[in-house]
């Protein structure tokens, strides 16, 4: 009877560890407030030298992972108006920022996150080429 007991439970408790290990699966997108910091990864697409931004932010919408909305713009290509529904008012922007420094300029604007400071984007979501491992924070910024 004591071994079958041990067996149950020990076969208990590889079920609840192996639920717990699929319930955890890596968060690539987070959003709060006025923010949604992403972090690129080969396992939502595969990211190649020609992979932008909004190659990614789509992949992440056919997953559900979000929801944007964006606007063609002949100066500055597309760029963001909405991101899960939270759209950009009368004197805001979804600002772009990132951790990759060949791809960010700190003399424009840096903001902090996780007490790291991330820099300015040098270009918008349809040309920014993304890398994988790097974080890219689209912040609702008011000017």
């Amino acid at each position: 009877m004591k071994k079958v007991l041990r067996n149950l439970a020990l076969t208990a408790a590889l079920i609840i560890s192996l639920l717990s290990i699929a319930a955890c699966g890596k968060t690539y997108v987070t959003i709060d407030k006025d923010s949604v910091i992403i972090i690129a990864s080969n396992d939502v697409m595969e990211i190649t030298s020609e992979t932008t931004l909004l190659d990614y932010m789509e992949a992440l919408k056919n997953k559900n992972e979000l929801t944007y909305e964006a606007t063609e713009s002949e100066t500055y290509g597309k760029y963001i108006t909405s991101i899960n529904d939270k759209t950009a008012g009368i004197s805001q922007s979804w600002m772009i920022y990132t951790s990759d420094a060949e791809n960010s300029n700190s003399e424009w604007r840096t903001i902090p996150y996780n007490e790291k400071e991330y820099a300015s984007a040098s270009s918008g979501i349809s040309s920014l080429i993304i890398k994988e491992g790097e974080t890219y924070i689209l912040a609702l910024m008011s000017y």
